[in-house]
């Protein structure tokens, strides 16, 4: 998108308060960059739990297929149609989980950092806020279920939103204090999309089966 990391960094100190010495912007700047790793770092264990879902139900369909005689067989109508349901059911739980946390009670937070991270080819607002819950102190970075952009432009719009070091309201999930969000409107075009790619898939590889 032709913007540097430093440009990023730069328009997030941008927001907050005037007064911010030499030393509390380098403190501030690590914060974000130690933020900005753990984030990704929890996307990748995302991804790879996401990753061994789809091997732990094409991988032995595949080997079947392959290693037996019923990959001579014509493929049943039922079993192509299951496999692009995986995805219409991906789609219809990121659609529940927008949901559920829409019912999520809410609670006070403080901004710590507030950044911009291109990951998977879409930007990614990333605010980092501390709140309390029955007594202990919680860390999430999560601004909503879906926060993807597809520009930089739209992310840090989102993420200049929430200045650090000011009190705003999150909501927390009761069943599990340590996921919380910021906000929590329901997009539809996410899940409307994979949901669309699953049927699509179904119907594309019924017909030339």
């Amino acid at each position: 998108m032709g913007v540097s990391r430093r440009t990023i960094n730069a328009r997030n100190m941008s927001t907050g308060p005037a007064t911010l010495t030499r030393r509390q912007r380098r403190e501030a700047d690590l914060i974000a960059r130690v933020k900005r790793r753990a984030w990704r770092e929890a996307r990748a264990r995302e991804s790879l739990r996401v990753l061994a879902v789809l091997l732990l139900v094409f991988l032995p369909a595949y080997l079947v297929l392959e290693l037996t005689p019923w990959g001579q067989l014509p493929v049943p109508w039922w079993v192509i149609v299951l496999l692009g349901g995986v995805m219409f059911a991906l789609g219809i739980r990121v659609l529940a989980q927008q949901l559920a946390a829409a019912r999520w009670p809410s609670t006070t937070c403080r901004i710590e950092c507030s950044d911009v991270e291109n990951y998977a080819r879409s930007w990614h607002p990333i605010v980092s806020y501390v709140y309390e819950v029955g007594g202990k102190e919680y860390t999430s970075d999560l601004v909503r279920i879906v926060d993807g952009y597809s520009s930089f432009a739209g992310a840090r719009a989102q993420a200049e939103r929430y200045t650090p070091g000011s009190i705003r309201r999150c909501y927390f999930n009761p069943a599990n204090p340590r996921k919380a969000v910021l906000e929590r409107h329901v997009r539809l075009d996410v899940p409307i999309k994979i949901m669309i790619f699953g049927f699509g898939v179904s119907v594309l590889a019924y017909l030339v089966s």
